[in-house]
């Protein structure tokens, strides 16, 4: 069925009528087959694989009955694949620094929320409510980011995810600098334990941050990802 299954994939299938173009699990010859339903006729279905070559199906075995379709396929859940080879070694040190960088971040971030919260208040507009939404989509980002700059075996999906995460925190804090210049209050990028009122120098440091995961994004052929995905399209 590659490419839009592949060995170790996880799927869900639920018991529904059969049709043509679905995905389905069948029992044939005592074994569970998945394949794709191509045609219905007399109360058979005709199946076959997406890659027809190599596919056993019923250009081999013939038609199968509808009732040997145990479910279709509803839900598909991709096998983690480790990421792809770096254009530069360069690139694994990069990310565990980054990694890092973000693992302190989220943990400043969320050992101190209540501290921080009234912090955000003063620093972005809108009330109290805004600033809990705004470091609770924070933390989420830094923390869904790790996995990633982490190296771990990821879906194609989820890497995608990942590295756009990666970039998204520094930017974030970017645009935090950019709207807090001149206002004399704390930006809260480091909590509550340092004081970090915008300036140049932080506007300087996290554009340099956004710079580096950028090219680190280079360094780690993050391009192939979506690559991947449109070969599971």
């Amino acid at each position: 069925m590659s490419p839009a299954l592949n060995a170790g994939d996880i799927v869900i299938a639920l018991n529904r009528k059969p049709q043509v173009g679905r995905v389905v699990i069948a029992r044939q010859n005592n074994r569970e087959v998945i394949k794709r339903i191509k045609k219905l006729s007399h109360g058979k279905a005709y199946l076959v694989g997406d890659n027809s070559y190599e596919s056993q199906d019923s250009r081999h075995f013939g038609p199968v009955p509808i009732s040997a379709i145990l479910g279709t396929v509803m839900i598909h859940l991709p096998t983690a694949v480790a990421p792809p080879k770096p254009r530069s070694p360069v690139a694994r040190q990069l990310s565990m620094i980054l990694g890092v960088l973000m693992l302190v971040m989220a943990l400043l971030h969320l050992v101190r929320i209540d501290k921080l919260i009234p912090i955000i208040d003063r620093a972005l507009p809108g009330d109290i409510a805004f600033a809990v939404v705004f470091i609770c989509i924070v933390v989420a980002i830094e923390v869904f980011a790790l996995p990633f700059l982490i190296g771990m075996k990821l879906s194609p999906l989820a890497r995608a995810i990942g590295g756009i995460l990666v970039i998204l925190v520094p930017l974030i804090w970017t645009c935090v600098s950019i709207w807090t210049v001149g206002k004399g209050v704390p930006t809260g990028q480091l909590s509550s334990y340092i004081d970090t009122p915008s300036s140049w120098l932080l506007l300087a440091g996290n554009l340099l941050w956004l710079g580096v995961s950028c090219w680190l994004l280079w360094l780690a052929n993050y391009d192939k990802t979506f690559k991947r995905l449109n070969k599971r399209a």
